[in-house]
């Protein structure tokens, strides 16, 4: 198991996978395209996501981006934890009571 602490950042670089990381507040896990990571805990921490991401829990104080070609399965979103989809991610979730923050790109 993976931690990500304050300040620190994990790239997940084409090719590669993860799973069980788990990313505190101020720390950053970044899925790059084809990179893939599964069972993630964001625990205040950031994630940005243009892999692929599946079944992460993302807890009051974190963070989710999905950006154009990444894609999101099963991720939990609770509490005050925020997602913001760039126009082309791709996400299912099995249950959201966060705030989304649609974004466009120009």
């Amino acid at each position: 198991m993976t931690t990500v602490g304050s300040g620190q950042t994990l790239v997940i670089s084409g090719g590669q996978s993860s799973g069980g990381i788990t990313v505190l507040t101020s720390g950053l896990l970044d899925i790059r395209s084809g990179g893939t990571a599964s069972g993630t805990t964001l625990s205040g921490g950031t994630e940005y996501v243009s892999g692929l991401d599946s079944a992460a829990l993302v807890l009051s104080g974190g963070t989710e981006h999905i950006f154009s070609g990444g894609t999101a399965i099963g991720d939990v979103l609770s509490g005050s934890s925020f997602r913001t989809l760039i126009p082309g991610a791709r996400h299912l979730t099995r249950r959201s009571r966060a705030q989304r923050k649609p974004c466009s790109v120009s």
